[in-house]
Order: structure tokens, then C-alpha cells, then sequence
């Protein structure tokens, strides 16, 4: 099973977003700085790691607040975990140096433009928990069901999400 993490950081009332290539379709998509836990990290400091190298955004991973997490199973099989984390920054300065050679931009954006662009990305997983925390929802578990992987779509049930514990 692996793990993720995601990172909705803000800058006064502007959100970061990566522009990142969609695993699906290799298109290129705004989207959360994210991306997988290596072996000895801890979810946060996995967290701190990829907001610097997708965007140049440096925090220190006490700053991370867990704000949903979820997990991906197909067949009942849990395929991964993934943590989500918000965090503040007064630090304006960008400069995306992703050592994966898949992002190529970073901007702050407004939160209503934010939801806008996040709406457009095609991974359930990533969508659903990032637009509800910024609408206002927070502490939140997923559970998505992958039921067709066969196209550049991937198709997901998902049962409305709990309140997660600490």
C-alpha cells in the first residue's frame, strides 16, 4: 500500500496550486503540491518536502494541520492512504524545482478560482477532499472505490465521507 500527501497552502486568501501533468492523460493540470511518502517520513515532513520541491514554498512541517484523509481500495483492497494538510505562508516567492520533471508552474490564486481549476481534475481522490476544505469542510475521511481504471477517466464510488479521529 502506499501513501500521499497533499498540501492546500495559503497566502493571505490565495491558495497555491502546481501545474502538474494529469497521470491519466498526461495533460498538463492545476492541482495541490503532492505526492508520495518515502520510506522514514512521517506524513507532514513528506508534506513539507513536496511543497518545496513542486513549488519553492518552504515550510516547516510543524505547520501542517491535518485537514482530511482517504483511502483509495479496489475489489476491498486498500491500494493507499493519503493525508491532506493546510498550512499559511507570508512568503510569496515561487520556483518549482520538481526533481520528477512533471510540474512546471506554481501560482497563487484567489480560493473561488482555486475551486474552479481543482474542479476540472479528473482524480476523484484528489478533487472531492480538496474543493470541500475550501468550502469550508474540514476533518473529513474518504473512502474511494476504484471501479474502472481502462480509460484516461477513472471511475470511483465513493459513500458520502465521516469525521475522521485524531
Amino acid at each position: 500500500m502506499r501513501g500521499y500527501v497533499g498540501s492546500i497552502v495559503f497566502l493571505a486568501e490565495a491558495v497555491l496550486l502546481v501545474r502538474d501533468h494529469d497521470f491519466f492523460t498526461h495533460q498538463p493540470l492545476w492541482t495541490l503540491p503532492s505526492g508520495g511518502i518515502e520510506e522514514g517520513e512521517t506524513p507532514a515532513i513528506a508534506a513539507a518536502r513536496e511543497l518545496v520541491e513542486e513549488s519553492g514554498c518552504t515550510l516547516d512541517p510543524a505547520q501542517f494541520q491535518l485537514i482530511a484523509t482517504s483511502e483509495v481500495r479496489r475489489g476491498g483492497v486498500q491500494l493507499s492512504q493519503s493525508w491532506n494538510f493546510t498550512a499559511t505562508t507570508t512568503d510569496p516567492h515561487l520556483e518549482p524545482a520538481d526533481p520528477d520533471g512533471t510540474v512546471d508552474d506554481a501560482q497563487w490564486f484567489e480560493v473561488d478560482r482555486a475551486v474552479e481549476l481543482l474542479a476540472l481534475h479528473r482524480y476523484d481522490p484528489i478533487r472531492e477532499p480538496a474543493i470541500r476544505f475550501l468550502n469550508g469542510e474540514r476533518g473529513l475521511h474518504w473512502t474511494f472505490e476504484l471501479t474502472d481504471d481502462t480509460s484516461d477517466q477513472p471511475v470511483f464510488r465513493w459513500h458520502p465521507p465521516r469525521l475522521f479521529r485524531r
